[in-house]
């Protein structure tokens, strides 16, 4: 992220205030830390935690950094990875050793340093604006009818990302185009889930006092 705002900057010069960035990273912070406990044998949980709480605090760093350069901002926490089909052939894999769980707090600790360093926001919410697709998804989950989903299972795709396509999904997915799937794939929303989280967007620049 650094590097893209440090390209941005020699390419096109600095930030004004109507300039909008939409940030949504960290996922793949949370796949790299639990991907330790395969490369790395005998790595503690608490190490895992610490990787991602840093992980979470230098996102909220270059936040607050493009702020500072006059930017605002629209930031969403992460959704738990605890509620994908990842998760779902981990705790198969790993029976009885609370994979998803861990997957859970990995992302809890995540969204909580991201928040806790967005504090120092100089403006606050006139610069910054928060948006909680982790809320979001886990309703979605909870509660798939209410927002028009009937497998929030199982990944929707037949291929691997990008290359998935409407003529790619699996089987049950086709005659919907996979509108009404969660998942693109183990760990990515799809096209339902994507448009929602697009939708706290959208309505947080325009209730925000930018």
């Amino acid at each position: 992220i650094a590097g893209q705002v440090d390209q941005f900057l020699s390419q096109n010069g600095p930030f004004n205030s109507k300039d909008l960035i939409a940030v949504m990273v960290g996922l793949h912070d949370v796949q790299a830390q639990y991907n330790r406990l395969q490369n790395e044998p005998g790595v503690s949980r608490d190490v895992l935690i610490a990787g991602v709480q840093q992980a979470g605090n230098e996102l909220g760093a270059q936040v607050v950094r493009l702020t500072n350069l006059g930017a605002k901002v629209v930031v969403s926490t992460i959704y738990s990875l605890s509620l994908s089909p990842f998760a779902t052939g981990e705790e198969l894999a790993h029976p009885g050793d609370g994979r998803a769980t861990l997957l859970d707090q990995l992302t809890t600790e995540y969204n909580k340093a991201l928040r806790l360093k967005l504090n120092e926001v100089a403006d606050g919410g006139h610069s910054v604006g928060l948006i909680q697709s982790d809320e979001l998804v886990l309703s979605m989950v909870r509660y798939p009818p209410n927002y028009v989903l009937n497998n929030v299972t199982e990944a929707a795709c037949n291929v691997a990302l990008p290359d998935c396509n409407q003529t790619t999904l699996v089987p049950l997915a086709i005659d919907s185009y996979g509108a009404y799937w969660l998942w693109a794939d183990d760990t990515r929303l799809g096209a339902a889930g994507q448009s929602r989280v697009a939708g706290l967007a959208v309505n947080r620049v325009r209730t925000n006092p930018f």
